[in-house]
């Protein structure tokens, strides 16, 4: 054995047994080399080995416990926590809790299980012992990317169409838009009592976190524009054209509000429309519904449905749609 090392704060000191056993030599030959034996020098080795073992056990002298929950409470086990940049690292058990050595200092803690979104989160340890962290809650992943409704901790998706140029009859003019209807649909809630429902949640999943638009849909009578036709002269197409479908096309604009749920990765962002939605089909983009699809060519449609009428209609047709489908109420 040629030597110890000592770990103290992230640095390393290697001590030479022979520049240690040269410097207690030269102790000996004092005068007092009697009493050093019999006295300091046993005292001087065990502080020697007490420094040596506490510096060695000093990374791991601090130890890191908090709770991983997802956004709804519920405690998640088998979440992935690490200390950036080391190899300390724990799992969450069945209850949502882990604990984790460390060293003291400021440090980043990573979060991560499959299905849900990583997060990174900062902490200061400064004293030895048990330090307790903030808990951490995770967003869930819907199964693939696009525009979900977000209601009871469920994701819901919208259709997501590609909307394509047509002649609409009543304005003699080009609109972009869809003959696609909505299959997602909302029962409408009254905003003075279900706030939290009306406007209701809408959540992108990899969609992009900047310029989405929001509009209420309108139904006309449409002829698709095919790109043969658009080389003719308009007093050529004007007699041929037959409005024989009925098409979406955007009406009204919403304001639209977007927030990143997740700053770590940006996976989720929040379209949460600014005022109520009445009854309507809407649909949200990324200005293909304008003409211009190099952000996201798709639009998203969703119908928030009007209020049964009558009891017996709500009875019978709560939690079901047209095709005999849960949908969210």
């Amino acid at each position: 054995m040629r030597g110890a090392v000592i770990l103290q704060q992230g640095y390393c000191i290697r001590l030479r047994w022979k520049d240690t056993s040269r410097a207690f030599t030269n102790i000996m030959k004092t005068p007092y080399r009697k009493y050093i034996h019999n006295s300091v020098l046993p005292i001087l080795l065990l502080l020697l080995l007490a420094c040596t073992l506490a510096a060695c056990g000093y990374m791991r002298n601090v130890f890191i416990r908090g709770m991983v929950t997802d956004i709804s409470g519920q405690a998640l086990p088998g979440v992935v926590v690490r200390v950036t940049g080391t190899e300390f690292g724990a799992l969450t058990n069945a209850l949502g809790r882990y604990s984790l050595g460390a060293a003291p200092g400021h440090l980043q803690l990573e979060f991560m299980k499959t299905g849900y979104t990583p997060v990174r989160t900062a902490i200061t340890v400064d004293t030895i012992g048990i330090v307790e962290a903030a808990p951490v809650a995770l967003w869930p992943l819907p199964m693939g990317e696009g525009v979900y409704l977000f209601q009871n901790y469920r994701y819901y998706q919208t259709t997501y169409p590609r909307p394509n140029r047509y002649k609409v009859e009543e304005q003699g003019g080009v609109a972009v838009g869809t003959p696609v209807c909505p299959e997602l649909r909302i029962h409408w809630e009254d905003p003075e009592y279900e706030s939290d429902r009306n406007p209701p949640v809408l959540i992108g999943h990899k969609m992009p976190a900047y310029d989405a638009r929001m509009n209420k849909m309108r139904r006309v009578n449409a002829a698709l524009i095919h790109e043969a036709s658009r080389s003719r002269t308009s007093t050529e197409n004007a007699g041929n054209i037959q409005y024989h479908e009925e098409i979406w096309i955007a009406d009204q604009p919403v304001p639209l509000r977007s927030r990143i749920l997740d700053e770590a990765e940006r996976l989720l962002v929040e379209l949460r429309p600014i005022q109520a939605l009445e009854p309507g089909v809407y649909a949200i983009h990324w200005g293909a519904l304008e003409g211009y699809d190099s952000i996201e060519p798709r639009i998203f449609l969703f119908e928030i449905e009007a209020p049964p009428e009558d009891v017996e209609g709500e009875d019978a047709g709560e939690g079901e749609n047209d095709e005999g489908e849960e949908t969210p109420s």
